[in-house]
This record gives C-alpha cells, sequence and structure tokens, in this order.
C-alpha cells in the first residue's frame, strides 16, 4: 500500500461564520491519519473572528486584506506545512469521511501528477455541479462528453484537464514551483490558470471519481442572486486568461480571445437569461455594461501585466498542526 502525505487543508472564508462552524467539524471526522486546517479570513464583518478565535491551536489561521481569493488562496499555501494541499470552500462539505484519502490517492500512486479533482454535488441532491472538465488555453470549457464528440485529447498545452477550486489538491511543491496562484485572477478561472500552467510544466491533471463534495453555493458580494452577479470581474478573469494562454502570437491571439468572448459564458448566460425572460432590457443592458467593462479591463491586464504569483520553491512554513477537531 502506498504511504500517504501529511496534507494541509486550506479554506478561504469571507463572511460565512455559520457555513464555517458547520464545515470545521466534518473535517475533523474525515478518516485521514495526518492533516492540518487552515483558515484563510478576508475582511470578514461578521462572527468570524470570533469563531476562529473559539478554535485558536487547533487550526492555523490566516489573513487576507481584500477580497482576492487568490491571494488567500496564496496565504494558505505560505502557511501549509502538508506535502499536499488541499482546498474545500467554505460553504462545502465533504460527501463521506473518505474524502480526503480518495482526493489524495491519485498523489500518491504517480507523483508526476499536478493536482487531483474531484467531483462536485449541488447541496443535498443527486445534480452535479462538476464531474471534470477539460480547459482549452483561450478558455473554453468542455464537459468530458463534449470533450470525445468533438475529439478533444487534453495535451498539456492546448487543453487540459482541470479542477473545480472547492475539492482539488496539489503537491505543494509543486505550487511553490510556479510561484501559487496567480493574484490577478479575484477569482473565475483562478483553479484553471493553475491547472494550466502545472500542466504545461510537465506535471499533468489527475481525477479522483470518489472524493465528492457538497456545494451549497452561499449567498456572497459578488453573487447577490442567481443572476446578479460580478460579471465584470468574470469577463476580466476570462480576457486576461485567454491572453496570458492563448498559444498563437500576440495579434491572432488577440483577435481569438475577442473572437471567442460572446461565445462563453458570462456573456451566454446574461443573453439566454433575458431571452429566457427573467429579466427586462434595463437589467440586460446593466448586465452586458459590466460585462463590457470587465472585458475591457482584461485587455489592459493582459497586455499589459505580468503575473503576480509571490509564492517561491524555498518557501519554509511554521510546522505542520495535526487536526483533531473541538
Amino acid at each position: 500500500m502506498v504511504a500517504l502525505p501529511t496534507v494541509s487543508i486550506v479554506i478561504s472564508t469571507l463572511d460565512r461564520a455559520e457555513w464555517l462552524e458547520r464545515l470545521l467539524p466534518a473535517l475533523a471526522a474525515l478518516d485521514y491519519p495526518a492533516l492540518e486546517v487552515i483558515v484563510v479570513n478576508g475582511p470578514s464583518t461578521d462572527g468570524t473572528d470570533a469563531l476562529l478565535a473559539r478554535h485558536a491551536g487547533r487550526i492555523k489561521i490566516g489573513r487576507c486584506p481584500e477580497a482576492n481569493l487568490s491571494r488567500s488562496r496564496n496565504i494558505g499555501i505560505a502557511a501549509a506545512a502538508g506535502d499536499v494541499v488541499a482546498f474545500i470552500d467554505d460553504d462545502a462539505l465533504p460527501a463521506d469521511p473518505g474524502w480526503l484519502r480518495h482526493l489524495v490517492a491519485p498523489l500518491a500512486e504517480d507523483p508526476t501528477l499536478g493536482a487531483s479533482g474531484g467531483p462536485v454535488l449541488r447541496g443535498d441532491g443527486d445534480d452535479w455541479e462538476f464531474q471534470g472538465r477539460v480547459a482549452s488555453d483561450y478558455g473554453e470549457l468542455r464537459e468530458p462528453f463534449e470533450a470525445a464528440a468533438l475529439g478533444l485529447v487534453a495535451d498539456g498545452r492546448r487543453w487540459v484537464r482541470y479542477t473545480q477550486g472547492n475539492n482539488c489538491a496539489f503537491p505543494r511543491a509543486a505550487l511553490l514551483a510556479i510561484g501559487g496562484f496567480d493574484e490577478t485572477f479575484t477569482y473565475y478561472l483562478d483553479e484553471t490558470d493553475v491547472c494550466l500552467r502545472l500542466a504545461r510544466s510537465g506535471r499533468p491533471i489527475g481525477l479522483a471519481p470518489r472524493a465528492i463534495v457538497r456545494h451549497y453555493s452561499a449567498s456572497a458580494a459578488h453573487r447577490r442572486t442567481w443572476h446578479d452577479r460580478n460579471w465584470d470581474v468574470m469577463a476580466r478573469s476570462d480576457t486576461y486568461f485567454c491572453l496570458q494562454h492563448g498559444a498563437d502570437p500576440l495579434p491572432a491571439r488577440l483577435r481569438r480571445t475577442l473572437e471567442l468572448a460572446r461565445r462563453k459564458w458570462p456573456y451566454q448566460a446574461i443573453v439566454v437569461h433575458y431571452r429566457q425572460g427573467h429579466y427586462g432590457w434595463r437589467r440586460l443592458a446593466r448586465y452586458l455594461a459590466r460585462w463590457t467593462r470587465g472585458t475591457v479591463a482584461g485587455l489592459w491586464l493582459g497586455l499589459r501585466r505580468h503575473r503576480r504569483t509571490p509564492l517561491g520553491a524555498g518557501h519554509v512554513p511554521p510546522p505542520f498542526l495535526p487536526y483533531r477537531g473541538a
């Protein structure tokens, strides 16, 4: 039997004390021999600080001064002493106590892998939010059946497998080697960016089909309702992703980025919801204005800014802190 590595579970949170209070006991019930828990709190204004104070000494606590998921993840990685860094969202729960064993197993069995990702169920139902996908260097996302029908192959350059950020694990050394998450991504496509960079560095992305989590999609500042979202932030991330990763020369890369922009989610989601009668033309115009602002911002970032990947291979974390729960 392959020995299981030590694992650091990183949770990024922001104004989700009620959800976090439910998650932490669930992690204490995991069937795993050596894990630590790191909670990185954003600029929360609810009871998150008080909740974390009650867990002081049992978990590592980090602080992120802004609502930036990639920066929060990097703070968690910097605090992680485990051989593997796993991520789960504060509004998610492992589907069973064996979740972490199943998630880490592919990494333990194949040391060349750069990541391992598991499926995600929506809430308490049987509807899948994620069962594995492939992404292109231009941020085109395809379900497994679509990829098979189109003959798409994860070649590690133009198309790669990727994980979902609420159920994934990475060798800590692999994350440090690429500098961690790119903090230009406030959120959306952040984990896809990491997976593509890992794959291009020679570390393919593995699947852990038995490592299931349930995601409850709690409300947040960027998701006020199911359709009132920060479409500008998502469009910015998408455009920046394309310009960073597109394998074509810059003129062709820019042209391809703009050609694809209106074919992809979020633009398609905005327009389809309008056509289905979920809102009127005024709201449509407001959402499209957000999307346009984000696209322009993404173009500027993609053309002018270098990656913000602050971690390095020589980083030494604080000592491992075994998690035993309350």
